[in-house]
Order: C-alpha cells, then sequence, then structure tokens
C-alpha cells in the first residue's frame, strides 16, 4: 500500500488489489473505511488510505482485509482513495491468515 502512496500517478485511475491492510476505522453512516499497512501507525501521506463505496458491515477495526478497487484521487478533499465498485460483495474480505514461520533447515534427530 505504501508502493501506492509513494508513487500515485503511476496507479491513478487503475484497479489496483491491497492484499493486506488493517482496518483504523470503519463508518455506519457512509460506505467508507480506512485502511493502513499491518502494524504502521501511518501512512507515508500523513493518514491510512480511504476506502470508499462499500459498507463496512461485520468488519472492525483491526480487522486485516484484501482490497479491490480503482484508484483514484478525490479532488473535494484532495486524497487519494480506493473506490470500490457498486454492489462488488468481494471489493472487501477478510485477508487470508499468515502462516506461522516454519523450520529453516531440515528437520529431523541428531
Amino acid at each position: 500500500m505504501a508502493e501506492l502512496l509513494a508513487s500515485p500517478e503511476r496507479y491513478q485511475d487503475k484497479t489496483v488489489t491491497v492484499l493486506r491492510a488493517a482496518i483504523t476505522e470503519t463508518s455506519d453512516q457512509a460506505s467508507l473505511l480506512r485502511i493502513t499497512d499491518p502494524g504502521t501507525a501511518a501512512m507515508p501521506s500523513g493518514g491510512p488510505l480511504v476506502v470508499f463505496g462499500f459498507k463496512p458491515e461485520g468488519l472492525k477495526e483491526g480487522d486485516l482485509v484484501t482490497v479491490r478497487g480503482k484508484f483514484v484521487f478525490y479532488d473535494q478533499q484532495g486524497y487519494w482513495e480506493i473506490k470500490t465498485a457498486r454492489g462488488d460483495r468481494q471489493a472487501v474480505v477478510l485477508a487470508a491468515p499468515v502462516a506461522p514461520a516454519g523450520p529453516t533447515g531440515p528437520v529431523g534427530k541428531e
């Protein structure tokens, strides 16, 4: 996700997928949520990335999600966001858990 905000013009108006992001805020009033890289308090731009057009039912702060949508600049407020397709129930889904790191070498009796 940091790559999107580091070079936003490269991804402008393209469909992007963020494989793993942490939800930092949801809104019951509007169809939006805010996401950031897991384990990061803020993005290089100074704040989380907005995901617009998806009602975050069943999702909460701290959930790790995968997000798909169009990366656009919201002129009225002056920030970048991921705009999800209307009715796309798969635009924001819980991210698959990361498997714990296994042994780095051969396993067996010594």
